[in-house]
């Protein structure tokens, strides 16, 4: 009899922590979720540029389209998506930014930055807006992306066809929503490389000709 008491102690003793700990565990998951919202929460700002990538997306699906045969009102729709993208939706900092410019930008965010968190893809908008400011680099955000020097191109993404092959994810967009709403934190960088996926020649124009400024996730950014 003693030996099954004891064995009813032990086993109410393990239940017992089994709810703590699930009690522990449902606390820490309510916690973390709300603390996601209350971080990823947009500004009325932020959220007025999403609709903007929202129609900036359909040039996608417009250009897709176009040698289908659907009719109505969603080919009309898409028809003057194409008609539009070169209209000026927006401004960034006195800079005239329109629909292709956020598809671009959304593109390459989402190459360069795949498979990383949201602050990195901010982080490589940002340095595409450094770049459309500063007299060095083209003036427009789709000028900036597809520069070249000859047949090199400014960003690896374009010239190996990343770009062109991507899916954009919700973290890109809002990041962009983030960086056009002047969300910056990338203390005026104008470079930036993933070292371990960069050729030698390639670090060692970085680590020579540049100035350092920090590193995030797997990109190091530079001056």
């Amino acid at each position: 009899m003693s030996d099954r008491r004891a064995g009813k102690k032990i086993s109410r003793k393990a239940e017992l922590q089994l709810r703590i700990v699930i009690f522990f565990a449902i606390l820490l998951i309510v916690f973390l979720t709300l603390y996601n919202r209350r971080v990823s929460r947009l500004t009325a700002e932020q959220e007025r540029i999403m609709k903007l990538i929202d129609d900036a997306e359909l040039l996608d699906q417009a250009e897709q389209d176009r040698q289908a045969a659907s009719t109505g009102k969603k080919k009309k729709k898409l028809q003057m998506a194409l008609k539009t993208k070169d209209e000026t939706v927006m401004t960034f900092q006195g800079n005239p930014v329109t629909k292709e410019d956020i598809r671009s930008l959304c593109r390459i965010v989402e190459a360069e930055a795949t498979g990383l968190n949201e602050n990195s893809r901010l982080l490589v908008a940002n340095v595409v807006l450094n770049r459309m400011r500063d007299r060095n680099f083209p003036d427009t955000i789709t000028d900036v992306i597809f520069e070249s020097d000859g047949n090199v191109t400014q960003f690896s993404p374009v010239s190996d066809g990343r770009y062109y092959k991507v899916r954009v994810s919700g973290k890109s967009k809002r990041a962009v929503a983030r960086a056009l709403s002047g969300e910056d934190r990338s203390k005026g960088a104008l470079y930036f490389m993933a070292r371990k996926h960069s050729s030698p020649e390639n670090v060692r124009w970085f680590d020579q000709e540049l100035t350092y400024l920090f590193k995030y996730e797997d990109h190091e950014f530079f001056r």
